[in-house]
């Protein structure tokens, strides 16, 4: 949701117009979306858990049920290292995508690992909900 999605809706295009999946086609897709993205310092999306405060003006969030998230190249991202097929759903958000803050979690979900994955003031991580919206 947000930022990912707007990524992921770029590279859909291109691959329509007939671009092959590559690596270098997400990075591209990932700085123009960044350059481009409306709502990156102040984000419109809440989370919401039953019996707990609401966590507003996130700009991205990643639902997992699985780590790793995802692939670069044959590195594994962890968006939420304790996701598994074994538990129920697990929720990464980011509050800004301000340039430091795209440059600290970028640099944390390159470095992730199966026991620490993104963490910060500005991220917000939930494990194991069954009932969100």
């Amino acid at each position: 949701l947000g930022f990912d999605a707007g990524v992921v809706g770029r590279v859909e295009q291109k691959r329509e117009g007939g671009k092959r999946s590559t690596h270098a086609l997400y990075v591209r897709q990932v700085m123009r979306q960044f350059l481009n993205e409306a709502h990156r310092r102040h984000g419109q999306i809440t989370l919401d858990v039953p019996g707990q405060e609401p966590v507003t003006d996130l700009a991205l969030s990643i639902i997992c049920n699985t780590a790793p998230w995802t692939y670069l190249g044959n590195r594994p991202v962890y968006a939420s290292p304790r996701a598994s097929f074994d538990t129920a759903l697990d929720v990464l958000g980011l509050k800004r995508l301000s340039t430091p803050a795209v440059a600290l979690y970028g640099t944390q979900l390159l470095t992730s690992s199966p026991e620490r994955g993104p963490r910060g003031k500005h991220a917000v991580s939930r494990h194991d909900l069954t009932d969100f919206t």
